[in-house]
């Protein structure tokens, strides 16, 4: 059996025994809610070679939802299919001192190399009884062991002068924070320095935590995004604290999306997404509670964008058609735009997947338009509805105005991008020129906008997206605005 550790009394300023990326990975369940130990299996054979070790029965593991035998059952499967090829930590926290350290000795005899053993929970110790706590769970067991303090899940942090005496045991050898409070993280190093190495475990904050002195990181996205975190700490290591910081920005959101909602729901979600049959998380953590529809869409969307999931549907960039045509499917013909004095104008801002071009058409509310208007809020083509442009909720444009898609929208995420930063963009443009006095008051009062807005299904970059239909919207409105008198 491959063992990394050394287990003895730790010198002084010893070289970190944890270091680099370890993946802590989530249980697979199946549609009964048992532990699937095929897709475990399955699970572990991909991420053995993309991290520097694993971690089982974590909080990613969802380990306080299993069983005593079912964590026995996914400890022994795990070091059957690692097989010594990668470091193996086993989870053995516990809310029970005595289970805790059951559960350490029962993975020492399975064959782990290390056991990470989360601060006592639910009912509260003072620090006498934290420390008594690692005490004995550190006599039950010879492996190295790891103490974990996660913040998402427990009230409160393991005392700095609690860690500072703990460290002095002969196998305690790290810390996993999952804090994310800096300055918490910098105390803790600076009082167990040479004694215990201290891993970052917070999706959030791992470029500052390795700055200022964690060794590695324990992370549940690393088995989502393995590649994306060893490039940054092989970048940290290497001194290229440029690429290491356009790594983390790169992930941030979908850390954030992880954090924020729980570890287990959203980290299943998106190994479902890249084809990973993990299950969802065990009751009474809930898809649709834990995390809504358009939560999943989010990391969906990010997914794609860091390149872990190829975007669905063709690139469409090119749109362009004669202007007083482009109407013609909501009702408003040429022959129409002539007759009734409708107003139009078109522009475009922006390059590739990104690129905005938005089409106003400016007529009075008792004319065509008006009933145009009308009639694209009652009978909403599916796909492509028509919403009335707002600043903020119950805060619309004046002239009101309809935002309307002109490619079919085939995904929560399309939607997202049109009704979030396209139609908020149109808004502000709309409410400057408002502002800056270029909209005449009778137009305000008299008259009514419909916008039809044009961007690639694959578009991603939300941010390019509201700065190009903002500048888009301002060129059109200006155009427009000179053929009307002041």
């Amino acid at each position: 059996m491959y063992k990394c550790f050394i287990v003895a009394v730790r010198p002084m300023f010893k070289e970190p025994i944890f270091s680099g990326v370890y993946a802590s990975l989530v249980t697979p369940f199946d549609a009964d809610e048992g532990v699937d130990e095929s897709a475990l299996r399955k699970l572990i054979s991909r991420m053995v070679g993309e991290v520097d070790g694993l971690v089982v029965c974590g909080a990613e593991g969802e380990f306080e939802y299993l069983s005593d035998t079912e964590r026995r059952r996914v400890i022994a499967v795990a070091v059957d299919e690692v097989a010594g090829r990668v470091p193996l930590i086993v989870g053995t926290g516990s809310a029970s001192t005595r289970l805790a350290c059951q559960l350490s000795s029962f993975a020492e005899e399975a064959g782990a190399d290390a056991v990470i053993v989360s601060t006592p929970y639910f009912l509260f110790p003072a620090d006498k009884g934290y420390h008594q706590h690692f005490l004995e769970v550190s006599n039950s067991t010879s492996l190295p062991m790891i103490v974990y303090n996660p913040m998402e899940t427990c009230i409160g942090r393991i005392p700095r002068k609690v860690l500072e005496d703990i460290s002095y045991l002969d196998n305690v050898v790290a810390l996993a924070d999952s804090s994310g409070d800096m300055p918490y993280l910098m105390e803790v190093i600076e009082k167990v320095k040479g004694r215990m190495d201290v891993l970052v475990s917070n999706e959030e904050t791992v470029y500052p935590s390795l700055c200022v002195g964690c060794s590695g990181m324990i992370l549940g996205s690393a088995q989502v995004y393995p590649s994306l975190w060893r490039g940054m700490f092989n970048s940290f290591a290497d001194g290229d604290d440029d690429q290491s910081r356009i790594l983390q920005a790169r992930v941030q959101k979908l850390s954030r999306l992880f954090m924020r909602h729980g570890l287990a729901v959203p980290l299943k979600a998106a190994l479902r997404m890249i084809g990973e049959p993990v299950g969802k998380a065990r009751g009474p953590l809930k898809e649709g509670g834990s995390l809504l529809h358009e939560d999943r869409e989010e990391i969906k969307v990010e997914l794609e964008r860091i390149g872990m999931l190829e975007r669905a549907g063709q690139s469409v960039t090119e749109y362009d058609m004669p202007l007083n045509e482009r109407f013609s499917d909501i009702g408003i013909s040429p022959a129409d735009i002539q007759s009734h004095g409708v107003r139009l104008s078109s522009a475009s801002h922006g390059s590739g997947e990104e690129r905005a071009v938005i089409d106003i058409a400016l007529g009075r509310k008792d004319g065509l338009l008006g009933d145009v208007f009308a009639s694209q809020l009652v009978y909403l083509d599916h796909g492509k509805e028509s919403l009335p442009i707002v600043l903020e909720p119950n805060l619309a444009t004046l002239p009101p105005c309809l935002i309307i898609p002109v490619m079919e929208l085939r995904s929560m995420r399309q939607a997202n991008m049109v009704y979030g930063p396209a139609q908020g963009a149109i808004a502000k443009a709309i409410v400057d020129l408002c502002a800056e006095g270029m909209v005449p008051q009778r137009v305000m009062d008299e008259c009514i906008m419909l916008a039809r807005v044009f961007m690639d299904p694959n578009a991603l970059d939300r941010s390019s997206i509201y700065v190009n239909f903002h500048q888009a919207t301002r060129k059109a409105m200006e155009e427009l605005l000179k053929e009307v008198p002041q």
